[in-house]
């Protein structure tokens, strides 16, 4: 252990994100919910291995969301605070030497090649790997460093919810309409299964639950479930505050999409996702898809019931 210690100053562990990185911002990207993956593996690697870890850089330049008029922009430039991380012109020179990819080594880290090394080595982990699968385990890790490096003020609107609230998540956007029943990501859910999802956990809790809609649609283009009572769309501010939030309520009816699936990861609540969608996240409680027509499955009733009763007390 102290022949490892004594070489654990030269190696750094870099989450490389989407998009063209030029060290201080990135040319295009994708949205949070994937950049999330790289950043979650390397944040588990470094932790395990007691490794540096070389800030991600978050802010990037794309222009679809600033086309279509979006609340957020994506640009993800004042989201965290990085000042534990290697950063600024250190960040710079570290990753001219020797990179390795990290995925690779996770279970069998090569002190041979970092004894031998007379330069830093960085550990790269970019992509979005095999998903949840790679962080499942990891996931009280994770979930503290997203905290401790979210800033404040995207922290003080998220509070824990005194009653039970229904979380939905409606992702329009860049997601395409749904012509062939397709089940794979980036293709919306017909909004009338979304309210046939509220209705059927209603008459479950025999109560008219409250649900906040977590949405990039327009109020106009959201009308329909907007309608219903005790229904509303919020925004907290950005992407990480949303997702903190969402993450923070009792069930989620999700999109498919990896926002969704963190703010499953992250709060491990009971989850509804659209047909023939069946990724998953944490196992903790019901997490699958449902119908738009059936009978909610027994397992998730359950849960649905345990909450709504602690709730309750």
């Amino acid at each position: 252990m102290s022949y490892q210690k004594s070489h654990q100053n030269k190696v750094y562990v870099y989450p490389q994100l989407h998009g063209v990185d030029l060290v201080f911002l990135r040319i295009g990207g994708v949205g949070l919910g994937n950049l999330l993956f790289p950043f979650a593996r390397a944040v588990i690697f470094a932790k395990r291995y007691g490794f540096r870890l070389i800030a991600p850089t978050w802010f990037q330049i794309k222009l679809g969301p600033l086309m279509r008029g979006e609340e957020d922009k994506r640009l993800y430039s004042d989201l965290f605070d990085s000042c534990d991380y290697i950063n600024g012109i250190k960040k710079f020179l570290i990753l001219f030497f020797k990179k390795l990819n990290g995925d690779i080594y996770v279970d069998n880290l090569p002190w041979d090649i970092i004894s031998h090394s007379n330069y830093p080595l960085v550990f790269i982990f970019k992509g979005m790997g095999n998903l949840f699968d790679d962080i499942k385990d990891g996931h009280a890790i994770v979930y503290e460093e997203i905290l401790k490096i979210t800033k404040e003020r995207h922290l003080s609107k998220i509070k824990n919810n005194k009653e039970f609230i229904i979380g939905i998540h409606i992702r329009m956007g860049d997601f395409v309409v749904n012509k062939n029943e397709t089940a794979a990501f980036s293709y919306r859910a017909d909004l009338g299964w979304y309210m046939g999802c509220i209705d059927r956990i209603r008459q479950v809790l025999q109560y008219p639950a409250k649900a906040l809609i977590f949405s990039d649609g327009n109020e106009h283009e959201l009308s329909r479930v907007l309608q219903m009572g005790s229904v509303e769309k919020v925004y907290y501010g950005s992407a990480i505050s949303d997702i903190l939030a969402l993450s923070k309520c009792d069930v989620l009816i999700a999109s498919r999409s990896t926002f969704s699936m963190w703010a499953s990861y992250l709060g491990r609540m009971p989850t509804l996702y659209p047909p023939g969608f069946r990724e998953i996240v944490h196992l903790d409680c019901f997490e699958g898809d449902v119908s738009g027509d059936e009978d909610l499955p027994e397992r998730l009733k359950s849960d649905l019931m345990i909450r709504f009763k602690q709730k309750s007390e």
